[in-house]
This record gives structure tokens, C-alpha cells and sequence, in this order.
């Protein structure tokens, strides 16, 4: 069964996305509340992702929602997010509307990684994305 995903690191960018996937899918901005965005502890150059976790005061977060994501590419990104993370459906706020998406949260016994310091798209684009990719795109 396909199912829509929200993304919030490194794969809101086309580049790593499509590094991951096969498939080709239709996406938007998305916003989910209640899910806090941080960096983690000790990265370097090339690991400047995000992880993010249920925070019930969090502000609103502004992500990228694919739709019907087929089998096959799911358990793709599930390999790409590897065992720290676990994939669980929230409500996110697309063109207005209320749906139903997968999101990758830190698994409760890795929130210790989990530092207070904000991450920012903007920043990982310009200083991280190239070298991210260098490092983690399929060989």
C-alpha cells in the first residue's frame, strides 16, 4: 500500500530524494505541529541532517510531502534512515487540508542525541547539501 511521506531534512531536497527513490511523485510544502526539528550531537561537515521527535508545544514545522509513496521506495527510505529512526503516521496541513503522512521521528532511546539547537534547511543547502550527498548517495 502507498502511503504520502513528510520530510523535514535532508530529503525535502530533490537531489537526495531522488538519490533514494525510483519512483517519481508528486509533492508539496506540508506543515506538521507538534514535532520539534533539532540538530544532533557531535556531526560532521557531511552529517548536518536533522532529527526530530514528538514535542507537544513545538511550533508549527514546514516540510515536504510526497504522495503515494509505492512499497518498493518506502523500504528504501527505510534503509536510508536506518535503525535510529522510526517511521509513524501524524496529521500534517497540505494546500489547506488535513492528511494522513508517514514522518521518520529519533526512536525514544536515541533522544539523547538529540541536542536544543535549531536546524536550518537554508543553512544545510548552502554549507552542507553538496558534500551530503557526496557521502551518502547509492553507489
Amino acid at each position: 500500500m502507498s502511503k504520502h511521506i513528510f520530510t523535514y531534512g535532508s530529503l525535502m531536497f530533490a537531489p537526495v530524494w531522488r538519490g533514494i527513490v525510483d519512483g517519481e511523485y508528486r509533492h508539496s510544502s506540508a506543515a506538521a505541529t507538534g514535532i520539534k526539528r533539532v540538530k544532533i550531537v557531535g556531526q560532521s561537515a557531511s552529517e548536518s541532517y536533522p532529527v526530530a521527535f514528538r514535542h507537544p508545544s513545538a511550533p508549527s514545522l514546514t516540510g515536504q510531502l510526497y504522495l503515494n509513496v509505492e512499497p518498493s521506495d518506502l523500504q528504501k527510505l527505510d534503509a536510508f534512515e536506518g535503525s535510529y529512526y522510526q517511521r509513524e503516521t501524524i496529521q500534517v496541513i497540505a494546500d489547506g487540508a488535513p492528511c494522513q503522512a508517514d514522518i521518520y521521528l529519533l526512536k525514544r532511546q536515541y533522544l539523547h542525541l538529540a541536542t536544543e539547537l535549531p536546524w536550518s534547511p537554508q543553512d544545510f543547502e548552502r554549507d552542507h547539501l553538496e558534500a551530503f550527498i557526496r557521502e551518502y548517495s547509492p553507489a
